[in-house]
């Protein structure tokens, strides 16, 4: 469905305006210029040869409401002929800053921003989120916020807002709650840095949830030093408010839904108290360098999630072997402190030696090849990350030595799909077993990470339904 949304004049930095319109079309807004001139004042030819240029990080837009708009990252569609004179000019905007228009693309920074995402009302306040609707309507207020410093710069605002709907054919209002976060910056930051901290939140409620979410950009704050012109309207002494209008984020998802049971939540407000998630939710942001490795176990969850493409074998595969790169990944970044015994290796390289006893050429040449390594290999990281959750393990699973078979299975499995091995895409229900242990261990690996006490990390695992179930199979199944 094309629906339009906004008719008025466009045009680039110190070029002329041209009439125009922007309209939604399936989650994406299309500016249409009409003219016989490109926007950088180029006369289109009827034969279309002349090149219209592809590319603008800026177009600005004057309109009835808002007034001044800021376009960003606008790509040309196409350019069709409407008559003699005029053509019809398309371009793919990526997001639309309402209220001011911008100096530059350098000048986009934020001191705020608010965020809708899902389940964070239910995520954050546990059992208490379902009565603020009641609390808020009751005593008339409109909003309320929390808020948690995460650094020096950067704090976030856990906002409570009351929203009034109007109902069809009637003077009466519905109200509905919601839960918005707000990005708040003590010095300015430039627009990608801001999305890079909303991503990085959006993955903690992704860990929390094992679902693939989305989030929608609401407002935000601009210094009035960097904008060229404002809508009086939305200016305060040294800043602006402004909206925004984009749809890359949402990704088709249901940004406003506030509800997930709790039993579906790794971490969250009914499983500990507020102070300690304020606590992960810290550390979380100062971890960035796991994020690679935390990115891993997420698309382990939702390959594919709200598409239409099929999970095959050799994509599953894939999905394993990622997982075992992330553990012996976690323990190359955990710099835990590696003790090969030397005293082992010298009695079992003096029982090969001595079975060489016949052949002293062989024996000579295995006694120079055989060198003792300090360095970890695969099953040395796994058996190292065993022995340092080993309480949770044996809490989890009811016997501590229930992974002792893990790091060989893990090997095996590396070597066939890495070392082109394989016989058959589909490699069996041992290597199903090996990716729920893979994808569990990772998990409370993670948990281990944000420095959450071994006893928590037990109960959050043995609570959450996916885990529950992945441990039933894994106990009858056991490898």
């Amino acid at each position: 469905m094309i629906k339009t949304a906004y008719r008025g004049d466009f045009y680039l930095p110190d070029k002329n305006k041209y009439p125009g319109q922007i309209y939604y079309h399936e989650d994406r807004i299309i500016l249409e210029i009409l003219s016989k001139y490109s926007l950088d004042k180029i006369k289109i030819e009827p034969d279309l040869s002349n090149d219209v240029k592809f590319f603008h990080k800026i177009i600005y837009g004057e309109t009835t409401t808002p007034y001044y708009m800021t376009l960003l990252d606008c790509r040309w569609i196409e350019t069709s002929p409407i008559s003699i004179n005029l053509y019809s000019i398309k371009y793919d905007i990526r997001l639309i800053i309402k209220n001011v228009l911008l100096k530059s693309y350098e000048d986009f920074k934020l001191n705020s921003a608010v965020v809708c995402l899902p389940y964070v009302a239910s995520w954050y306040d546990g059992w208490k989120w379902r009565d603020k609707l009641d609390y808020f309507s009751t005593y008339q207020i409109e909003n309320e916020s929390i808020s948690l410093r995460i650094n020096e710069n950067f704090t976030l605002d856990f906002i409570d807002k009351l929203v009034k709907y109007p109902k069809v054919f009637g003077k009466k209002f519905e109200l509905e709650y919601y839960k918005f976060v707000q990005f708040k910056y003590n010095v300015p930051v430039h627009y990608y840095d801001l999305i890079s901290d909303i991503i990085s939140f959006k993955k903690l409620l992704e860990f929390s949830t094992s679902k693939k979410i989305g989030f929608e950009l609401i407002e935000g704050k601009i210094d009035n030093s960097n904008i060229i012109s404002e809508d009086i309207h939305f200016k305060s002494e040294n800043s602006t408010l402004i909206y925004f209008k984009d749809f890359q984020f949402i990704n088709g998802y249901n940004v406003d839904d506030q509800s997930l049971h709790e039993h579906y939540m790794l971490i969250s407000n009914w499983k500990i108290n507020k102070d300690e998630l304020n606590d992960i939710i810290v550390r979380w942001f100062s971890k960035k360098s796991f994020y690679p490795i935390y990115d891993l176990y997420l698309d382990s969850n939702n390959w594919f999630e709200n598409s239409n493409a099929i999970l095959s074998h050799v994509m599953f595969n894939n999905r394993c072997l990622n997982m075992i790169q992330a553990l012996e990944d976690f323990h190359r970044k955990m710099n835990i402190e590696f003790n090969p015994d030397k005293a082992e290796f010298d009695v079992l390289k003096a029982k090969v030696l001595k079975a060489l006893y016949k052949d002293k050429e062989l024996k000579k040449w295995a006694n120079n090849q055989i060198k003792f390594s300090k360095v970890p290999y695969l099953k040395d990281r796994l058996n190292d990350l065993i022995n340092n959750t080993i309480e949770i393990i044996k809490e989890v699973f009811g016997d501590k030595d229930f992974f002792k078979l893990f790091p060989d299975l893990a090997k095996k499995y590396r070597d066939i799909l890495s070392h082109a091995k394989m016989e058959d895409t589909d490699l069996g229900d041992e290597f199903l077993i090996l990716f729920d242990m893979s994808q569990i261990f990772l998990a409370i690996c993670i948990l281990k990470n944000l420095e959450l006490d071994d006893s928590l990390i037990s109960k959050l695992i043995k609570e959450n339904l996916d885990f529950k179930r992945k441990i039933r199979h894994l106990k009858k199944a056991r490898p």
